[in-house]
């Protein structure tokens, strides 16, 4: 059974950490918006650059 819990405490402690990023990340992103409307560093954590890097370095292997 303890095996169990520590399963259950390892994805709570996992869903926690992933929330407070989430969060950090919304408020960097409403303050850019807000109060720096020309902060290129939250550009690098769009899912346009995401797909611009898997297009770059993914999709030629594919061909």
């Amino acid at each position: 059974m303890s095996a169990f819990v520590l399963i259950i405490e390892i994805l709570f402690s996992v869903a926690a950490f992933l929330l407070i990023i989430v969060t950090i990340l919304a408020g960097l992103k409403s303050l850019k918006k807000d109060h720096f409307p020309n902060w290129k560093f939250l550009d690098y954590f769009s899912v346009g650059y995401v797909e611009y890097l898997f297009a770059k370095f993914f999709k030629k292997d594919s061909k």
